[in-house]
Protein backbone atom coordinates (compact mmCIF):
# COMPACT_ATOMS: atom_id res chain seq x y z
CA UNK A 1 0.00 0.00 0.00
CA UNK A 2 2.97 2.81 1.23
CA UNK A 3 6.36 1.60 -0.09
CA UNK A 4 9.85 3.69 -0.36
CA UNK A 5 12.51 2.53 -2.44
CA UNK A 6 16.13 3.77 -2.51
CA UNK A 7 14.96 6.94 -1.05
CA UNK A 8 17.28 9.47 -0.62
CA UNK A 9 17.04 13.03 0.21
CA UNK A 10 19.45 15.93 1.01
CA UNK A 11 19.16 19.65 2.63
CA UNK A 12 21.95 21.59 0.69
CA UNK A 13 24.88 19.76 2.73
CA UNK A 14 22.65 17.83 5.08
CA UNK A 15 21.75 14.62 4.05
CA UNK A 16 18.73 12.90 5.99
CA UNK A 17 18.02 9.77 4.19
CA UNK A 18 19.86 7.65 1.93
CA UNK A 19 18.38 4.25 0.23
CA UNK A 20 15.54 4.36 2.54
CA UNK A 21 13.43 1.33 2.13
CA UNK A 22 10.18 1.32 3.50
CA UNK A 23 6.89 -0.96 3.52
CA UNK A 24 3.85 -0.65 4.67
CA UNK A 25 1.62 -3.32 3.80
CA UNK A 26 -2.33 -3.24 2.98
CA UNK A 27 -4.34 -2.56 6.96
CA UNK A 28 -1.55 -3.01 8.56
CA UNK A 29 -0.26 -0.29 11.13
CA UNK A 30 3.51 0.65 10.71
CA UNK A 31 4.68 2.40 13.66
CA UNK A 32 8.69 4.25 13.51
CA UNK A 33 10.20 5.46 15.92
CA UNK A 34 14.39 6.93 16.78
CA UNK A 35 15.94 9.48 17.66
CA UNK A 36 15.08 13.18 17.49
CA UNK A 37 15.88 14.75 14.51
CA UNK A 38 16.14 11.59 12.13
CA UNK A 39 13.54 12.80 9.59
CA UNK A 40 10.35 11.07 10.70
CA UNK A 41 8.20 13.55 10.13
CA UNK A 42 9.76 14.11 6.94
CA UNK A 43 9.20 10.54 5.93
CA UNK A 44 5.15 11.45 6.19
CA UNK A 45 5.62 14.71 4.10
CA UNK A 46 7.41 12.79 1.68
CA UNK A 47 4.79 9.41 1.54
CA UNK A 48 2.20 13.22 0.48
CA UNK A 49 3.84 14.55 -2.02
CA UNK A 50 4.58 17.52 -0.23
CA UNK A 51 8.16 16.88 -0.82
CA UNK A 52 10.15 14.92 -3.54
CA UNK A 53 12.79 12.96 -2.62
CA UNK A 54 16.31 13.55 -4.69
CA UNK A 55 16.02 9.94 -5.88
CA UNK A 56 14.05 7.43 -5.52
CA UNK A 57 10.44 5.82 -5.67
CA UNK A 58 7.34 6.54 -3.23
CA UNK A 59 4.56 4.29 -4.40
CA UNK A 60 1.00 5.15 -2.67
CA UNK A 61 -2.35 2.50 -2.98
CA UNK A 62 -0.57 1.44 -6.24
CA UNK A 63 0.24 5.43 -7.34
CA UNK A 64 4.09 6.65 -7.95
CA UNK A 65 3.81 9.65 -6.22
CA UNK A 66 7.33 11.49 -6.36
CA UNK A 67 6.70 12.17 -10.48
CA UNK A 68 2.86 12.86 -10.28
CA UNK A 69 1.83 15.64 -11.58
CA UNK A 70 0.61 18.24 -8.83
CA UNK A 71 -3.05 17.93 -9.45
CA UNK A 72 -2.81 13.98 -9.02
CA UNK A 73 -1.31 14.42 -6.14
CA UNK A 74 -4.12 16.06 -4.54
CA UNK A 75 -6.44 13.80 -5.59
CA UNK A 76 -4.06 11.40 -4.29
CA UNK A 77 -4.12 12.73 -0.91
CA UNK A 78 -7.83 12.64 -0.95
CA UNK A 79 -7.48 8.69 -0.16
CA UNK A 80 -5.45 9.96 3.10
CA UNK A 81 -6.29 11.46 6.75
CA UNK A 82 -3.36 13.07 8.51
CA UNK A 83 -3.55 13.81 12.12
CA UNK A 84 -0.43 16.18 12.17
CA UNK A 85 1.89 16.99 14.54
CA UNK A 86 0.37 19.43 17.28
CA UNK A 87 -2.59 18.69 15.86
CA UNK A 88 -2.69 22.02 13.38
CA UNK A 89 -6.16 22.78 14.01
CA UNK A 90 -7.64 26.10 13.10
CA UNK A 91 -8.19 28.61 15.92
CA UNK A 92 -10.82 30.49 13.77
CA UNK A 93 -12.94 27.83 13.48
CA UNK A 94 -14.95 25.54 15.56
CA UNK A 95 -14.91 22.49 16.07
CA UNK A 96 -17.51 21.78 13.85
CA UNK A 97 -16.04 23.24 11.08
CA UNK A 98 -12.60 21.84 11.83
CA UNK A 99 -13.90 18.14 11.74
CA UNK A 100 -16.05 19.08 8.32
CA UNK A 101 -13.01 21.13 6.81
CA UNK A 102 -12.41 18.48 4.07
CA UNK A 103 -15.82 17.73 3.15
CA UNK A 104 -16.83 21.11 2.82
CA UNK A 105 -14.12 21.49 0.20
CA UNK A 106 -14.03 18.53 -1.41
CA UNK A 107 -17.22 17.01 -1.34
CA UNK A 108 -20.89 17.80 -3.29
CA UNK A 109 -22.87 17.17 0.31
CA UNK A 110 -25.30 20.55 1.70
CA UNK A 111 -24.17 22.22 4.94
CA UNK A 112 -26.62 19.88 6.80
CA UNK A 113 -25.21 16.74 5.30
CA UNK A 114 -21.39 17.64 6.62
CA UNK A 115 -23.20 18.74 9.85
CA UNK A 116 -24.72 15.23 10.39
CA UNK A 117 -21.81 13.50 9.54
CA UNK A 118 -19.56 15.88 11.86
CA UNK A 119 -21.67 15.04 14.75
CA UNK A 120 -21.79 11.27 14.02
CA UNK A 121 -17.69 11.81 14.23
CA UNK A 122 -17.67 13.35 16.74
CA UNK A 123 -19.31 10.59 18.96
CA UNK A 124 -17.16 8.06 17.66
CA UNK A 125 -14.33 10.19 19.36
CA UNK A 126 -16.50 10.65 22.34
CA UNK A 127 -16.95 14.43 21.87
CA UNK A 128 -20.24 14.54 21.93
CA UNK A 129 -21.71 18.58 22.17
CA UNK A 130 -18.19 20.09 21.25
CA UNK A 131 -19.49 21.18 17.76
CA UNK A 132 -19.37 24.79 18.57
CA UNK A 133 -16.44 24.83 20.44
CA UNK A 134 -12.79 26.81 19.64
CA UNK A 135 -9.98 24.36 20.19
CA UNK A 136 -8.74 26.96 22.62
CA UNK A 137 -12.05 26.03 24.64
CA UNK A 138 -10.92 22.10 24.68
CA UNK A 139 -7.71 20.00 26.74
CA UNK A 140 -4.87 19.00 24.57
CA UNK A 141 -6.54 15.29 24.60
CA UNK A 142 -9.76 16.93 23.73
CA UNK A 143 -7.92 18.64 20.63
CA UNK A 144 -6.17 15.20 19.53
CA UNK A 145 -9.23 13.71 19.67
CA UNK A 146 -10.83 16.46 17.60
CA UNK A 147 -7.78 15.86 15.25
CA UNK A 148 -8.61 12.21 14.55
CA UNK A 149 -11.74 12.79 13.47
CA UNK A 150 -10.84 15.72 11.49
CA UNK A 151 -8.40 12.80 9.58
CA UNK A 152 -11.22 10.24 9.55
CA UNK A 153 -14.04 11.92 8.35
CA UNK A 154 -14.25 11.11 4.94
CA UNK A 155 -13.02 7.24 5.22
CA UNK A 156 -9.77 7.62 4.13
CA UNK A 157 -8.21 4.22 3.09
CA UNK A 158 -4.50 5.63 4.44
CA UNK A 159 -4.36 6.71 7.59
CA UNK A 160 -0.71 9.02 9.05
CA UNK A 161 -0.56 9.94 13.03
CA UNK A 162 2.65 12.34 14.05
CA UNK A 163 3.10 11.88 17.07
CA UNK A 164 -0.04 10.66 18.70
CA UNK A 165 0.25 11.08 22.01
CA UNK A 166 2.81 13.20 22.74
CA UNK A 167 2.14 16.02 25.44
CA UNK A 168 -0.57 13.85 27.04
CA UNK A 169 -0.75 12.75 30.58
CA UNK A 170 -1.03 8.70 30.63
CA UNK A 171 -4.52 8.38 30.80
CA UNK A 172 -5.38 10.61 28.22
CA UNK A 173 -2.49 8.76 26.02
CA UNK A 174 -4.23 5.45 26.72
CA UNK A 175 -7.32 6.89 25.82
CA UNK A 176 -6.23 8.02 22.24
CA UNK A 177 -4.59 4.63 21.64
CA UNK A 178 -7.39 2.71 22.22
CA UNK A 179 -9.55 5.22 19.72
CA UNK A 180 -6.79 4.85 17.51
CA UNK A 181 -6.65 1.05 17.32
CA UNK A 182 -10.75 1.03 17.54
CA UNK A 183 -11.02 3.45 14.45
CA UNK A 184 -8.90 1.33 12.42
CA UNK A 185 -10.10 -2.01 12.87
CA UNK A 186 -13.57 -0.38 12.15
CA UNK A 187 -12.27 1.32 9.08
CA UNK A 188 -9.52 -1.16 7.86
CA UNK A 189 -6.90 1.56 7.19
CA UNK A 190 -3.78 1.19 6.59
CA UNK A 191 -2.04 3.41 8.89
CA UNK A 192 1.50 4.69 9.42
CA UNK A 193 2.40 6.44 12.90
CA UNK A 194 5.26 8.51 13.80
CA UNK A 195 5.60 7.79 17.66
CA UNK A 196 8.82 7.73 20.06
CA UNK A 197 6.05 6.93 22.92
CA UNK A 198 7.15 3.15 23.28
CA UNK A 199 4.23 2.31 24.80
CA UNK A 200 2.41 3.40 22.01
CA UNK A 201 4.54 1.92 19.66
CA UNK A 202 4.01 -1.49 21.04
CA UNK A 203 0.33 -1.38 21.38
CA UNK A 204 -0.62 -0.54 18.23
CA UNK A 205 2.02 -1.18 15.87
CA UNK A 206 1.91 -5.04 13.66
CA UNK A 207 5.43 -3.76 12.80
CA UNK A 208 7.73 -1.63 13.96
CA UNK A 209 10.95 0.31 12.45
CA UNK A 210 13.85 2.24 13.69
CA UNK A 211 14.90 5.66 11.27
CA UNK A 212 18.47 5.86 12.06
CA UNK A 213 21.47 6.42 9.99
CA UNK A 214 19.60 8.26 7.48
CA UNK A 215 17.64 4.66 7.07
CA UNK A 216 15.04 2.16 8.27
CA UNK A 217 17.95 0.41 10.59
CA UNK A 218 15.97 -2.53 11.25
CA UNK A 219 11.99 -3.90 10.69
CA UNK A 220 10.05 -6.33 12.27
CA UNK A 221 6.93 -6.98 14.55
CA UNK A 222 6.59 -5.76 18.25
CA UNK A 223 7.51 -9.03 19.41
CA UNK A 224 10.49 -9.52 17.58
CA UNK A 225 11.33 -5.50 18.54
CA UNK A 226 11.67 -6.38 21.66
CA UNK A 227 13.32 -9.15 22.19
CA UNK A 228 16.29 -8.01 19.10
CA UNK A 229 19.71 -7.64 20.94
CA UNK A 230 20.70 -4.86 18.50
CA UNK A 231 22.83 -2.48 20.34
CA UNK A 232 20.68 0.22 18.95
CA UNK A 233 17.18 -0.48 19.50
CA UNK A 234 18.03 -2.49 22.71
CA UNK A 235 19.41 1.26 23.83
CA UNK A 236 16.59 3.42 22.60
CA UNK A 237 13.17 1.68 23.33
CA UNK A 238 14.80 0.67 27.17
CA UNK A 239 15.61 4.68 27.45
CA UNK A 240 19.04 3.66 28.25
CA UNK A 241 21.69 6.42 28.89
CA UNK A 242 24.69 4.60 27.85
CA UNK A 243 25.03 3.23 24.08
CA UNK A 244 25.78 3.54 20.58
CA UNK A 245 23.14 6.67 20.13
CA UNK A 246 24.63 8.60 22.69
CA UNK A 247 28.21 7.90 21.22
CA UNK A 248 27.08 8.63 18.08
CA UNK A 249 25.35 12.44 18.71
CA UNK A 250 28.78 12.97 20.94
CA UNK A 251 30.91 12.01 18.05
CA UNK A 252 28.92 14.03 15.34
CA UNK A 253 29.08 16.83 18.32
CA UNK A 254 33.01 17.08 18.68
CA UNK A 255 33.10 16.94 14.47
CA UNK A 256 31.20 20.36 13.99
Amino acid sequence: MIRLENISKSFGNIRIFEDLNLHVRERETTVIFGPSAMGKTLLVKLCLGLIRPDSGRITIDGERIDTMPEDDKIQMRLKTGTLFQNNALFDSLTVAQNVGFYLSNHSRMTPEEIMDKVVSELKLVNLEDSEHLKPAELSGGMQKRVGIARATVHRPKILFYDAPTDGLDPVTADTIMDLIKDLNKRLGTTTLIISNDMNTAFRLATHMGMLIHRRIHIYGTPEEIASSRDPYVYQFIRGLEKGPILDDQEMVHRSR
